[in-house]
């Protein structure tokens, strides 16, 4: 099977038709010239996968650099070849020992903090017309008010519910009379 006379490298979202490169080191030059983000990259963080059904799901398949020749050459005129990015290899090398132990410890944190420093706010704030009230809190309003329901409800009123306990327990939590 001859090779195909155009490839297509894609990246980002991106396609860009190629000719075949003759080796792998000059395919990921290539991605290189053609998606310019990629220049400033260490060739050996870049990749060229073909993309792949394994078991019925999409997969990428990496091309080894020993075996670009022989992937090129079973592929179709126009076919995409996916480029990505390997994330970098970040180390600390530390020669001098004394430099681990200059770190904070972050067990000295907790002692410093009042465990309410530890309550979980939320993420963000509230709705406009709605207030904030912390899990205690809600939990003691829940309770009040499932106390002041049992008094108040008729002996028929106290029949379980139909829609179970769940329903119940809701409905106590806001406050809310069982319908």
């Amino acid at each position: 099977m001859p090779s195909p006379d155009l490839l297509t490298y894609r990246y980002n979202g991106h396609m860009v038709y190629v000719t075949p490169a003759k080796s792998y080191e000059q395919g990921v030059e290539f991605a290189q010239s053609v998606f310019p983000e990629l220049a400033s990259l260490e060739p050996d963080r870049i990749s060229i996968c073909v993309n792949a059904s394994v078991q019925r799901k999409r997969t990428l398949i990496y091309i080894g650099p020993m075996a670009w020749t022989s992937v090129i050459q079973g592929l179709a005129r126009y076919e995409v070849l996916e480029v990505v990015v390997k994330n970098p290899d970040i180390v600390i090398d530390s020669a001098d020992a004394t430099d681990v132990d200059a770190l904070p410890h972050y067990e000295d944190v907790k002692e410093k903090c009042e465990p309410s420093d530890f309550h979980l706010a939320p993420s963000r704030g509230p709705s406009p017309g709605h207030k904030y009230i912390p899990l205690p809190e809600l939990q003691r309003l829940a309770a009040k008010n499932a106390i002041a329901r049992s008094r108040s409800q008729s002996p028929a009123a106290r029949r379980p519910s139909s829609s179970g306990s769940m329903a119940d327990w809701a409905r106590g939590l806001f406050g809310k009379k069982a319908e």
